[in-house]
């Protein structure tokens, strides 16, 4: 990590000669500061950039969420310190085989503790999609429910290729799942 140095207004004032350590100093501040070293000031919220809805894969759930169960279950979830809007992604359906069957999925955010539906949709086929543009300020939690109307579990619901997508934005962190093409990804 590189390390803060406070400059005095003095060795930056106007008509002297900088020295060698001034000139390092300023060099170094502006990386030390991105690194949050000690004594560095504090990045603040609105300095994160603001998010834009896009085709680009910031964050993604790897695998196949499955439901056998008549209640509602979170499978897919995603916190975010930064505002914006992004787009979530998925494919949601029943498992191929299975007898009728209706799978509802619902798309949720999460805003000053208070938990609103953005989107229902519900199919009776092995695969549908999910797209949905939702705006997000710091604080909001977004997620992805599914529930079914069997027990069976030849009958159970899939949730699958859950993804946040924004124009190319990285995304501050995210909760839950894998941050692939995120910059500061390999920190987490």
């Amino acid at each position: 990590m590189t390390d803060y140095t406070a400059l005095s207004n003095i060795s930056v004032g106007v008509g002297g000669l900088p020295s060698g350590a001034t000139v390092a100093a300023l060099r170094d501040n502006p990386i030390a500061i991105s690194e949050g070293a000690v004594g560095a000031p504090a990045i603040q919220f609105a300095a994160l950039p603001t998010l834009a809805v896009g085709d680009t894969v910031k964050i993604s759930q790897i695998g196949t969420a499955f439901t056998t169960t008549l209640s509602e279950v979170s499978f897919f979830s995603c916190g975010f310190i930064q505002a914006g809007s992004v787009r979530l992604t998925a494919t949601y359906g029943r498992e191929a085989g299975g007898g009728t069957i209706t799978i509802t999925a619902r798309v949720k955010r999460t805003r000053n503790g208070t938990a609103t539906t953005l989107s229902t949709v519900s199919t009776t086929g092995t695969s549908s999609a999910i797209s949905i543009d939702i705006p997000v300020v710091p604080g909001d939690n977004i997620s992805i429910t599914l529930q079914s109307t069997s027990t069976s579990f030849e009958q159970r619901g899939v949730l699958s290729n859950s993804a946040i997508k924004t124009t190319g934005d990285d995304i501050w962190p995210a909760s839950n799942a894998d941050m692939q093409n995120n910059l500061f990804a390999g920190y987490w």
